[in-house]
């Protein structure tokens, strides 16, 4: 078997060889909010069409991600980031009134 590069990508495979066809629901949005189990089974049916293994399951969720998109040419930068929506956590709102109680001594302490 041959040695893996450090993306993941046998190299014997360059990413514009033998590519399959991108199944339709893979695009860069749920690319990137894509399950390990997900992106597995796309790495699954990536190395199953094809006569050698091109890519690994190995590595964190992020390198993997990394690996379809590469392998597809899929630009996972075009995304802007995703809002942070909803109240502010229960551990936030404590951790920002012990802060503005430790604030009130301020004067009394280094005065």
């Amino acid at each position: 078997m041959s040695e893996i590069n450090p993306f993941g990508v046998f190299p014997s495979a360059s990413p514009r060889a033998d590519l399959m066809t991108r199944p339709a629901d893979l695009d860069a949005a749920s690319l990137t909010s894509a399950s390990g189990a997900q992106l597995n089974y796309w790495i699954d049916a990536v190395n199953k069409d094809l006569p050698k293994k091109v890519l690994v399951k190995t590595g964190t969720v992020d390198i993997r991600r990394q690996r379809l998109a590469d392998y597809f040419s899929i630009d996972l930068s075009s995304l802007p980031p995703a809002p942070s929506i909803g109240p502010i956590s229960r551990d936030t709102e404590i951790n920002k009134r012990q802060w503005d109680h430790l604030r009130s001594f301020e004067p009394k302490i280094w005065a």
